[in-house]
């Protein structure tokens, strides 16, 4: 298990006294506003844990009202969701604060339906609703909002927000590793216009690629609009019959790596003896999401206590400048074993 980060680690690596960073965590005033948001992205860097404490509870005698809108079944359904929730609602209690969760359905939102409850919300938590017209809806309530990825242009949006991402870095990286052993042809999964989040790791995954001087991507690549959809295997069966074979896919996260697993299956392919497919971010929140000594799990909760950081000091610091926090992710090969 890796050593969890510590003030004094923050504190050194930005050459601040271990003071300074202790008060900008516990949201004391008086901190330039330059110092306070390195100290905050160095701690969402490093998955500092334990942020924020005493913030919630400097918003007056009550507790702060904190609004989560997300999507109707397409999330809530899934074990993802599930599994965000039961790490998130902890966190944000342990900052005096509590937690409601509102349904959107694809209906309301093109309606631009906002929950009755953002009224008595202190801040808003927008979780994968990737919809621009309706997120700046949601901003335009001059609520303090902290987006759990979002569209891809951020520039649209006015508004008191911040943005809580995982670090694509992790793909340039995993692909660097294996030039080195040797790989020569890599392919991309995901649509990069679905979401900011897979079009970081598509840039990141381009940037990778040329910097080790890999061959042209595109003809691997598996980044229709449809590869995004509900009917990725048929998608990607299809796909795989057109398209010609990389040595590694690198997927925009776990589920698009299963089914494309599954897919080379229904053509009579094997993963990794056809070509080998790796995931980013969760690897297998079913079987282990729950275990708090499983990787996953600290995945989550490094994740989730970012975004509770991020936005109680937007909650004290509603003029500040919008701006990207990424925590640590990584890569990993995936299987027919792993799911």
């Amino acid at each position: 298990m890796p050593k969890k980060a510590t003030i004094n680690d923050i504190a050194r690596n930005l050459g601040l006294s271990r003071n300074t960073v202790s008060r900008v965590l516990n949201g004391n005033e008086g901190i330039a506003n330059e110092t306070r948001m390195r100290v905050l992205d160095e701690a969402a860097r490093v998955n500092y844990k334990m942020l924020g404490t005493r913030i919630g509870a400097q918003n007056g005698q009550r507790e702060a009202h904190v609004l989560l809108v997300t999507k109707d079944m397409e999330l809530v359904s899934g074990s993802y969701f599930n599994f965000t929730m039961f790490v998130l609602q902890p966190i944000v209690r342990s900052r005096n604060a509590s937690l409601a969760i509102h349904f959107m359905s694809d209906q309301e939102i093109r309606n631009g339906k906002l929950p009755a409850q953002i009224s008595e919300a202190d801040a808003v938590i927008v979780f994968e609703i990737l919809d621009e017209r309706y997120i700046q809806l949601l901003l335009d309530t001059g609520k303090p909002c902290v987006l759990f990825d979002c569209t891809v242009d951020v520039s649209l949006f006015h508004g008191s927000f911040d943005i809580v991402l995982e670090d694509e870095s992790a793909v340039t990286q995993g692909i660097m590793r294996l030039a080195a052993e040797g790989v020569r042809r890599f392919g991309f999964v995901g649509d990069p216009d679905h979401c900011l989040g897979f079009r970081g790791r598509y840039n990141a995954f381009r940037t990778g690629t040329a910097d080790c001087g890999a061959e042209p991507h595109g003809e691997y690549d598996l980044t229709d609009p449809e590869t995004t959809g509900m009917n990725f295997r048929r998608v990607f069966a299809g796909l795989l019959r057109k398209r010609k074979q990389p040595e590694v896919y690198l997927c925009a996260n776990n589920y698009l790596a299963q089914r494309l697993v599954e897919a080379a299956e229904d053509l009579g392919k094997t993963v990794p003896d056809c070509f080998r497919v790796f995931g980013f971010g969760l690897r297998d929140y079913y079987t282990h999401g729950r275990d708090k000594n499983s990787e996953d799990y600290r995945h989550i909760e490094d994740l989730m206590s970012a975004v509770v950081m991020i936005l109680f000091d937007r909650l004290q610091n509603p003029r500040s400048l919008c701006r990207i926090v990424r925590t640590s992710a990584r890569i990993f090969p995936v299987t027919r074993d792993d799911f």
